[in-house]
């Protein structure tokens, strides 16, 4: 039971694959230590905010977002716009991400990437000026924990009941994510079981030509 709960938890944790925010272009801005006219938050605070959306990519493609910052009050994921609604979908779209007043007139440029894990700003090839990458939390997984209880069957005691608590973003149910998690690691340990040992081949030498 440890043996398997160990294994599904950190397959589940690092490599179940997401969607995450790769970079964004403010119009007008061309760093992230600045502020936007007419929104209450700083860059770095705004990305911030935009780091807690969460994206259900259909097609493991890259997908470029719009969000129009204009007019007064908070503006949250709803506001994004999509540019494919059949292959990508913002799960949380009540997400606050900033507060706008009148002085507020531009737009966002979102791309979202599919991937595994999670990728840091140093690990990414810095775009065009205005681009402001960020860090990319693919993980769908919020929380895996497992415990291992003895169980009974019958007469034998010495069985272990495995029981995984697994927490999602939405992006992927807990059922979904186990299911992958498993062809994972079957996938992995499959090549164990292709080996084939190689015989070795001696071909027979004909000795009658041979003279003394």
């Amino acid at each position: 039971g440890a043996t398997l709960g160990n294994a599904f938890r950190r397959v589940l944790l690092s490599y179940i694959k997401g969607a995450a925010i790769d970079f964004i272009r403010i119009e007008g801005v061309s760093h992230e230590f600045t502020t936007v006219p007419g929104m209450f938050e700083d860059v770095e605070e705004f990305i911030l905010n935009l780091k807690g959306l969460r994206f259900k990519v259909l097609d493991d493609s890259e997908h470029i977002l719009t969000l129009p910052l204009k007019g007064n009050g908070e503006v949250r994921g709803s506001a994004v716009v999509v540019d494919d609604p059949s292959k990508i979908e913002v799960i949380n779209p009540d997400t606050y991400l900033c507060t706008l007043n009148d002085d507020a007139d531009t737009s966002v440029e979102i791309k979202v990437v599919v991937g595994r894990g999670y990728v840091s700003v140093e690990d990414k090839v810095v775009g065009d000026p205005g681009t402001i990458m960020v860090d990319s939390v693919f993980s769908p997984i919020k929380s895996a924990t497992f415990s291992v209880d003895p169980a009974r069957i019958a007469q034998k005691t010495n069985f272990d009941r495995l029981t995984i608590d697994l927490e999602t973003d939405g992006t992927v149910s807990p059922d979904e994510a186990l299911i992958f998690a498993a062809q994972i690691i079957k996938d992995h340990v499959s090549i164990f079981l292709e080996f084939t040992e190689e015989e070795e081949y001696f071909e027979p030498v004909d000795l009658t030509d041979l003279k003394d």
